[in-house]
């Protein structure tokens, strides 16, 4: 069902509406100015959704495989970096199930996790990340902050730095860098925290 959701607000063009910016995270910028990204790295893009990040990265020099789980969303991210002549490795895949090619310096993920709710999926989330960042690497998260005023049951959940804790500690060092707000349909503005997440060479 979820990744019907999907398919029909990729399809449509409603993820313009929800969710999508034509504008990249500013973690991006952050990251290769302060050196934990850089031209060559082999970086994974999680939800990949219409590619505005996915052509950031390939347009920076980075070595690009994205993931979405909607075929659309792969699709029109595939005619996008087309008509700018760039490319990236592009799959249909759910994250959760895991990837043949791994691992990467870097991994990205902006408002990927935080759609799971505390439990099982968050814990394979945790999982997965942890195989596919190699030693030395980072991962780059940008997920919704904790508020009061967020509907209970529904996503996107809030996440603050315990969370983080309890699911990437102590492979991980983690650090928050940033905030951004996302534009929601429903909501109004999201207020979301980036994360720098560093895998330690002794893990």
């Amino acid at each position: 069902m979820k990744r019907f959701i999907f398919e029909l607000f990729y399809f449509t063009g409603l993820a313009r509406i929800s969710w999508h910016s034509e504008e990249p995270t500013s973690i991006l910028p952050l990251a290769l100015e302060s050196g934990w990204i850089s031209p060559g790295n082999r970086v994974l893009e999680v939800g990949c959704g219409l590619g505005t990040n996915t052509e950031w990265l390939a347009r920076h020099g980075l070595d690009v495989t994205a993931i979405d789980l909607s075929r659309a969303a792969i699709w029109r991210t595939r005619r996008r970096l087309r008509k700018k002549s760039l490319t990236a490795k592009l799959y249909q895949a759910d994250f959760l199930r895991g990837l043949e090619e791994k691992p990467f310096d870097v991994v990205l993920d902006r408002a990927t996790l935080h759609s799971f709710p505390k439990g099982e999926y968050r814990a394979r989330f945790a999982a997965q990340l942890g195989s596919m960042v190699k030693l030395g690497g980072t991962a780059l998260l940008v997920e919704m902050q904790v508020t009061p005023t967020a509907p209970r049951g529904l996503p996107p959940f809030g996440m603050d730095q315990s969370d983080l804790q309890s699911m990437f500690a102590p492979s991980f060092d983690i650090k928050s860098v940033g905030e951004e707000v996302q534009k929601h349909r429903v909501r109004g503005g999201l207020v979301l925290t980036q994360w720098r997440l560093h895998r330690e060479l002794a893990a």
